[in-house]
């Protein structure tokens, strides 16, 4: 018995102790390695969130640990949902960088960027608009590129070309310094355009004050015109003009005399050459510039003051062209300027009588016109109509008077031209014949844009006469 309860004993242990031993074993082994993972979850948990608090998102290698602190928590706890948003959102955030980033213009941070966000949050649509983003950029990028590749080369000859140009000019060299302005309209930083630029005016300086200096007055204003136009320094430019009228009123030994009457020749002469030209506004300009310097040096000088008129003749051609052509305020500018320069200009009351006239002239063909299109639309009948139709005529035939030019007149015309053809075959149809033959000869004698009242009439002489025809073969010619 004492055996068999032994064996018994021993079965039963190895059977059923032993096995739920194993077991409690088991589950006390798996619930310390559970809290130990939770304890070590929470850890990273703590030490992510404090990292990332204070997290620079320039510092890759930094945010690189802060993913691993994640991922090693997500290796642990495959649904830790804090670990997922928390990488989510460091994806966002670079997706959010990448953008900055390219509309910054920096293309290849934002591509940086985004390559980290790839794997954080790859499903973000605002990642996938960003990818579109990157790469219509980098195709404008270079598109771009290429525009300022061929635009250097440009510069590149244009700078070549105008050091060229400066050396072959003895001091100034003005088409050096127009291609210089072509490579400064393209590169308004460009240093070499910037000082040959300053050092060609600043040689055109040096010869005009070298030409003050020589008593060549008339040189040195010419380059004073182009240092101008060229927007030189001001305060140098006024003490030079300073300068020279200074000398201009010092001249008054016969030798310097003598000079005076030189640069007025030298000038008039200048000025003969221009007005062998096609006058043009620049050159009437020109030649008025040149008459006035001459008039500095002497006021009573008779050839330029007759050159003064001419331009203002010229100008007077101008304003009265610009008048037959209702161009008026360019008539206004261009008595302007006639008032300006020669205030005595025998014909400038003329003018100005001219265009007062003209603008009214203008103003009352305008009420005219506009009165004759109310009365095209008229809807009077009968033989009021008829009388509206003729004071139209009438009216117009005012307008030719006043304004010859006036565009309106024209259309007018046609319309009312339209308005009589219209009526007419209308009351040929109405069989209105007398009525009909009244329209007629109101129309007679008349200058119209077409010959459609002529071939109107024409067709209804030839039905009348093919109606008398028909009447007499019915009648047996009685």
């Amino acid at each position: 018995m004492l055996a068999i309860l032994a064996m018994g004993y021993v079965a039963y242990q190895q059977m059923y102790l032993a096995p739920l031993e194993r077991q409690i074993e088991r589950q006390l082994a798996e619930q310390a390695a559970g809290e130990k993972s939770q304890k070590k979850i929470a850890a990273l948990l703590l030490s992510a969130q404090t990292t990332r608090e204070r997290i620079d998102y320039s510092d890759v290698t930094a945010v690189d640990k802060l993913v691993a602190m994640y991922r090693e928590i997500l290796n642990i706890d495959p649904d830790n949902a804090t670990a997922k948003t928390a990488l989510s959102q460091l994806g966002s955030a670079y997706v959010k960088l990448a953008q900055h980033a390219l509309n910054a213009g920096n293309i290849d941070l934002a591509a940086s960027y985004r390559d980290f966000a790839e794997p954080l949050s790859p499903s973000d649509n605002a990642l996938i608009a960003l990818r579109e983003s990157i790469t219509k950029a980098r195709t404008t990028n270079t598109q771009q590129l290429m525009e300022r590749q061929f635009e250097q080369r440009q510069i590149e000859t244009l700078l070549v070309d105008a050091t060229k140009d400066m050396s072959l000019s003895n001091g100034f060299s003005e088409s050096a310094y127009k291609k210089l302005q072509q490579v400064l309209q393209m590169d308004s930083n460009n240093v070499q355009a910037k000082n040959q630029q300053a050092s060609l005016l600043l040689n055109l300086f040096n010869a005009a004050k070298s030409d003050v200096s020589k008593e060549r007055l008339s040189g040195a204003r010419v380059k004073i015109q182009q240092l101008k136009r060229y927007q030189y320094d001001t305060e140098q430019i006024s003490g030079l003009q300073n300068t020279i009228n200074d000398m201009s009123r010092k001249l008054s030994s016969r030798k310097q005399q003598r000079q005076l009457e030189q640069d007025k020749i030298d000038l008039l002469t200048k000025a003969k050459r221009l007005q062998r030209e096609t006058r043009t506004i620049t050159i009437n300009e020109d030649l008025r510039d040149i008459y006035r310097e001459v008039l500095a040096l002497d006021s009573n000088n008779s050839e330029a003051i007759a050159g003064m008129n001419n331009t203002s003749a010229h100008d007077a051609s101008l304003a009265r062209k610009a008048i037959e052509e209702r161009r008026y305020s360019q008539a206004e500018k261009a008595i302007a300027l006639i008032q300006k320069h020669t205030p005595k200009y025998t014909e400038l009351t003329a003018l100005n009588s001219e265009l007062k006239s003209a603008q009214q002239s203008s103003n009352k063909s305008d009420k005219l016109l506009n009165e004759a299109q109310q009365l095209l639309s008229s809807s009077t009948k009968g033989d009021a109509r008829r009388e509206e139709l003729k004071n139209i005529y009438v009216t117009l035939e005012q307008v030719k008077q006043l304004d010859k030019q006036n565009s309106k007149t024209a259309s007018v015309l046609r319309s009312l031209e339209s308005t009589y053809a219209k009526t007419i075959q209308q009351l040929i149809t109405k069989k209105e014949t007398q009525l009909v033959s009244h329209y007629f000869d109101d129309v007679a004698d008349k200058t119209w844009p077409s010959d459609r009242l002529f071939q109107l009439k024409l067709s209804n002489d030839k039905a009348v006469v093919d109606k008398k025809k028909s009447r007499k073969v019915m009648t047996g010619g009685f």
